[in-house]
């Protein structure tokens, strides 16, 4: 949570808050690898498959999506990073 904080500016209390309210939305996810103790290293995910999708693709993709050449970035920008199963 620390490196969340450290990002965004905010406090402690104000990051778990929001991160609550994330993971109870199915938005985001909390996660602890396997090898660590429950509540140490743990990291935040986005659990929601649009959210992820959006936030991966769309920011980088901007101009094209708003000068309306998406057709032709889709193929390299996006479509060779889907799993077969997405397309």
């Amino acid at each position: 949570m620390n490196d969340i904080k450290m990002k965004v500016g905010e406090e402690n209390s104000v990051v778990s808050k929001y991160l609550k309210t994330l993971i109870d939305l199915g938005i985001a996810k909390k996660e602890t690898p396997i090898t660590e103790e429950p509540g140490k290293k743990t990291i935040y995910l986005l659990a929601d498959n649009f959210f992820r999708f959006w936030y991966r693709f769309v920011p980088i993709n901007m101009s094209a999506i708003d000068s309306g050449r998406i057709a032709k970035t889709y193929p390299h920008a996006v479509k060779q990073y889907l799993p077969d199963t997405w397309v």
